[in-house]
């Protein structure tokens, strides 16, 4: 008896040992997890601080920033703007120029850290409250205080060129000092042949998971067709708004029934067949009423995004945007400027290309899912964070 009392007592203990020790192994090894992940996210998040210094006014500039702001926090990355304040009173990058305009134009800005500056001492002020490593410069106009800034404070500088410029003929020091420069396009990279081992092209994205369609019923025909121009375009970008608006008053004088709304602003056009908005704090609710859109550039892919057709138009015309611009050596940039030697836009082509789609309900249905699909495939905003991190981690790894 006392033989099998004491087996059992060591059954008893064995047992007890082998959960406790595979309670503490799985406890041990989430631990061990739950550190590591821990002290990468402590890694990462203080590990980069960048500093974007831009200007407010309404353009393709300012909406780059909202997106930066808006998602490399979410990758770990703590994210302070410094705005240029202009000496004239009445600009708009003036605080107390239209509280409800000067809203608008921070957008997302307001929610995160932001501040003003004038002069290369106010910006360095700012880097060392804010233990900047990295400052990324958008926008000429910014480019002379960063630079001057980046080097008293050596931390690395970040140029991002947003418009086609002679870059290496004005600013020669600023492309030398940065130790990499972003460019949106093939266009605008041109002109810094000199240091084209910092260039990297990265086109701008769009949040698809903001920019998307809002469930409806299939177009039919008998109702309206809308077309939509979204943009903002220079002079020489706004002949296509006026050759559309000729098309589609073609259209309509052969029966056809369209609603055409004009989004944003054409310089020096004066369109008869539109309804215009101007610019709008929130163009999503347009944008998703659309069938057929038109312009280049983000404004494109945002309105394709949102289920929209996308017709590239600007300077020149180069037809129903395709997943064939997108592979191969043949890719295509989503965008009309001059620089790419489009062909000139003609309305009877355009009107066609929409009469294609006016008759023919299937193809339009199908149109608008390609449309979408290509946003979601080449035109996610994270593909653009992606890369603009890992600019920033091998300007930081050189150090």
């Amino acid at each position: 008896m006392a033989g099998r009392g004491f087996c059992l007592y060591a059954l008893n203990v064995c047992c007890f040992c082998i959960i406790w020790r595979f309670c503490y192994t799985r406890i041990h090894t989430v631990g061990n997890i739950f550190n590591t992940t821990r002290n990468l996210a402590a890694i990462v998040g203080e590990s980069m601080h960048v500093l974007l210094t831009t200007y407010l006014v309404r353009s393709g500039v300012l909406t780059h920033v909202w997106d930066l702001v808006q998602q490399l926090p979410m990758h770990g990355i703590d994210v302070t703007v410094a705005i240029l304040q202009q000496a004239d009173k009445g600009s708009a990058s003036e605080p107390g120029s239209g509280r409800e305009k000067f809203s608008n134009l921070l957008g997302p800005i307001s929610r995160g850290s932001y501040c003003f500056y004038r002069t290369a001492d106010d910006l360095a002020a700012i880097c060392r409250e804010n233990k900047i490593e990295l400052l990324h410069a958008h926008s000429r106009l910014v480019y002379p205080a960063s630079q001057v800034a980046a080097k008293r404070l050596g931390i690395p500088l970040v140029l991002t060129l947003h418009g086609v410029f002679p870059w290496q003929k004005f600013y020669p020091s600023s492309l030398l000092q940065a130790q990499a420069i972003i460019a949106v396009g093939p266009a605008q990279a041109a002109g810094t042949e000199q240091v084209s081992e910092k260039v990297v092209i990265i086109p701008n994205g769009v949040d698809t998971q903001y920019f998307c369609p809002q469930p409806s019923a299939p177009w039919r025909q008998g109702e309206e067709l809308h077309i939509i121009w979204f943009g903002r375009t220079n002079g020489a970008s706004s002949r296509g708004v006026a050759v559309l608006d000729r098309a589609i008053y073609l259209l309509r004088s052969r029966g056809l029934k369209i609603k055409a709304t004009l989004i944003g602003r054409a310089a020096d056009v004066c369109v008869h067949e539109f309804a215009t908005l101007d610019w709008v704090s929130d163009p999503l609710p347009y944008l998703q009423s659309g069938h057929l859109a038109f312009g280049h550039g983000r404004s494109l892919r945002e309105a394709m995004s949102c289920g929209n057709v996308g017709f590239l138009l600007g300077h020149g015309y180069g037809g129903q945007v395709e997943a064939s611009w997108f592979t191969g050596d043949n890719s295509r940039p989503v965008s009309a400027i001059p620089e790419y030697n489009l062909p000139k836009p003609d309305a009877e082509v355009i009107a066609a290309d929409i009469a294609r789609f006016y008759y023919n309900e299937k193809l339009l249905e199908m149109a608008r899912i390609e449309a979408r699909r290509l946003a979601l495939l080449y035109f996610d905003v994270q593909e653009m964070i992606r890369k603009t991190i890992a600019v920033y981690e091998n300007c930081l790894a050189a150090i």
